[in-house]
């Protein structure tokens, strides 16, 4: 989790000071900027980064997690469906890369969000036993 957010306040910070890197903005993140400019996505990756490196030194990291899933879901889409156009009309892209980076980064994090905030065992309610397995 902590790793988590020191990776998304990497990329918040990749849109300001002296590490900007833009412009012009990364070919997978074209459409983004002209949606939302990247320097707002950058505010929130950052935002994000800080919920997750508070919300790593608590019990339930879940609403962090989720937050983090969806900002790297949106970049991965956006790479993904400029990757799938350019290849329709080129035949060739360099943008395969990115997109699997950022899929598999948020497969890792809805691995860990799962093993982090486990679901309750409910195998009690399956078997009719009493109690919840927990007489601690």
């Amino acid at each position: 989790m902590f790793c988590f957010g020191l990776s998304a306040l990497t990329f918040g910070v990749a849109f300001f000071g002296p590490f900007k890197i833009t412009p012009p903005p990364p070919k997978g993140l074209v459409g983004l900027d002209a949606w939302v400019s990247l320097e707002v996505w950058g505010l929130v990756w950052i935002a994000v980064g800080l919920f997750l490196l508070v919300s790593s030194f608590k019990n339930n990291q879940s609403a962090a997690m989720g937050c983090y899933a969806a900002m790297l879901f949106v970049w991965w889409a956006s790479y993904t469906w400029t990757a799938v156009a350019e290849f329709l009309e080129t035949g060739a892209t360099s943008l395969w890369l990115a997109s699997c980076i950022y899929g598999s980064i948020l497969g890792a994090c809805v691995g860990v969000a799962r093993l982090v905030n486990a679901p309750p065992d409910l195998s009690a309610l399956v078997t009719g036993e009493e109690g919840t397995g927990d007489d601690s």
